[in-house]
């Protein structure tokens, strides 16, 4: 609220500024309703309008530098708002030079034209009398125009402001580097999400090269085991084949010993022990054993193939549903930070209508005043206007008189 206030002083003290160059612009016309010796005072006035507003500049000045460096310090704050909020001090930071040396000037410049004033009322009043308001316009011009002349010796050098080419240059140049940094920014932010992509899957083909290296490692183990089981099942069946061949030769000769048993018997030895047989099986009992063995062998071995299968893709799914959660996750967090961000926005957008809706009634209040002060001021040169006229026709019909008297 108090930046409004200080809005709305500058704003009547520019008002006034206004008024008073008016009415100094006019003095050298015929039809300005204030005498000469009302310059004076216009003067001393407009000195004391221009030192108000320099310190009410450099105030205004000093606390929109505080709001920007404030707004500059809020996380969600643009680079737009920013840049606007830089060329507003600087142009407020320009409008304190001005006025200061404005101001400095004419409050130096403050005693000659009271010495001026005071020398020209004494001489019109002592060289002319009573018709020395009606001096020329000429000699005010005269003394206007000296009166610039020793202000422009006395009045420092300036600082040359920025072309008005130049100035759309630097600001074409800074919006294409907003846009460059934006533009910087999304490449940087894909960049960072391709790479935490590629770590996510370097990581998951780090745990396939683990996981394979085991089932690698359990397969040499069952493959060194089959082979050891293979080579004791070897070195049994050649001792399961001297028994029987032993075995073989002892039936034959007690076969015409014993002719009534028609029963052979028969050892077996394996890998679980010893086995004696009442009789041997048939070759083809032996190949369909030896066949269902070979057909539950290789579904045993299919299992364990699907098994690992579905470890592997079970281990695939489980990383793929971990990087969705934390994508949601992070999504989650996103969706929150623009919430607040919009808020936010909301929040400044509200404050900015409030703003424009304070601006504009007090520029209406004052367009009603200056419309108010131009009304009073036109009706006063018609009354002044009625009463030359009238005037006019007194003096002429006085001068009709003194010729026919005459």
């Amino acid at each position: 609220m108090e930046i409004h206030e200080q809005i709305s002083k500058f704003t009547s003290l520019f008002s006034r500024l206004n008024t008073y160059i008016s009415l100094l612009s006019v003095q050298s016309k015929r039809s300005c309703q204030h005498p000469k010796v009302s310059q004076k005072r216009f003067l001393l006035e407009l000195s004391d309008v221009f030192s108000a507003l320099h310190l009410c500049t450099k105030d205004l000045s000093k606390m929109y530098c505080l709001k920007s460096r404030l707004e500059r310090d809020l996380p969600m704050i643009s680079e737009k708002v920013k840049t606007t909020d830089e060329c507003i001090v600087n142009s407020l930071i320009a409008i304190v030079t001005c006025t200061g040396k404005l101001s400095e000037i004419i409050s130096d410049s403050k005693a000659q034209i009271i010495r001026d004033g005071t020398a020209s009322e004494q001489s019109s009043r002592g060289g002319r009398g009573y018709m020395g308001a009606n001096a020329h316009p000429l000699v005010a011009d005269f003394k206007k125009r000296a009166a610039n002349y020793l202000s422009l010796l006395n009045q420092e050098g300036e600082q040359e402001s920025v072309p008005y080419e130049e100035a759309l240059w630097a600001r074409e140049e800074a919006r294409s580097g907003v846009a460059g940094r934006e533009a910087l920014e999304r490449q940087l932010e894909s960049s960072h999400q391709r790479a935490t992509r590629l770590e996510q899957e370097v990581e998951h083909w780090r745990l396939e090269y683990q996981l394979l290296q085991l089932r690698y490692s359990k397969e040499v183990q069952k493959a060194q085991e089959i082979k050891e089981q293979l080579n004791s099942m070897n070195s049994m069946t050649k001792m399961d084949d001297n028994v029987e061949s032993e075995v073989c030769n002892s039936a034959a000769k007690d076969e015409s010993k014993t002719q009534g048993n028609s029963v052979k018997s028969s050892t077996t030895t394996n890998m679980l022990g010893k086995l004696e047989k009442a009789f041997e099986f048939p070759a083809e009992v032996e190949a369909r054993e030896k066949e269902i063995k070979e057909y539950f062998t290789g579904r045993i071995n299919q299992l364990v193939a699907d098994r690992q299968v579905s470890e592997s893709k079970a281990l695939t799914l489980h990383s793929e549903v971990t990087i969705l959660h934390k994508r949601l996750e992070l999504c989650h967090d996103s969706k929150s930070e623009l919430e607040s961000k919009q808020q936010i926005m909301a929040d400044h957008l509200k404050e900015l209508q409030e703003e424009l809706q304070t601006t504009t009634q007090n520029y209406e209040s004052q367009l009603s005043m200056m419309s108010e002060h131009l009304a009073n001021m036109n009706e006063k040169l018609a009354v002044q206007k009625d009463e030359i006229d009238e005037l006019t026709y007194q003096l002429n019909n006085k001068t009709s008189r003194k010729g026919k008297l005459k």
